[in-house]
């Protein structure tokens, strides 16, 4: 195959070159990664743009978060006061270069989420089909991208 010309030439002589990848279901910002634990207090701006530059760096080009931590009814008439983290991230840019971060949040339809405790009332805790509806129009309000429905039992 010939380039076409004015092509630029790069010498890649010992590199690896692989299309970016894409993780379709992450939990960032829970982690601190140096001490190998997790909690909510960690999901902070700075730990999700590390996570983010973390996944960059091992060749991650875009990354959908589920589960995050994000201000929502807690669907008994009060709020989570969670922040607006992950809507501040989306689409900035860092020093490594653009973070491609797209923001969703669990809908449970079911018991209670299981998992690691620091995240086990993220999702929306449903049991009948009212709940569920509720939640469902919950979500409308913060416009997701998509609803997981996580079922259980």
């Amino acid at each position: 195959m010939r380039a076409p010309a004015g092509a630029a030439h790069v010498d890649l002589t010992g590199k690896t070159v692989m299309p970016a990848m894409t993780d379709l279901h992450g939990h960032f910002g829970f982690q601190h990664v140096a001490e190998g634990t997790m909690s909510k207090e960690f999901f902070t701006r700075d730990n999700l743009i590390d996570h983010m530059e973390r996944l960059a760096y091992y060749g991650v080009g875009a990354a959908v978060g589920v589960g995050d931590l994000e201000d929502r009814s807690d669907l008994h008439g009060g709020r989570t006061n969670w922040g607006t983290v992950p809507l501040q991230v989306r689409g900035e840019t860092s020093q490594r270069g653009r973070v491609s971060y797209r923001r969703n949040r669990h809908c449970l339809a079911g018991f209670w989420a299981q998992g690691d405790p620091s995240r086990v009332d993220v999702s929306y805790p449903v049991s009948t089909v009212e709940e569920a509806r509720a939640a469902v129009d919950d979500y409308v309000l913060m416009k997701p991208e998509f609803i997981k429905i996580w079922v259980d039992e």
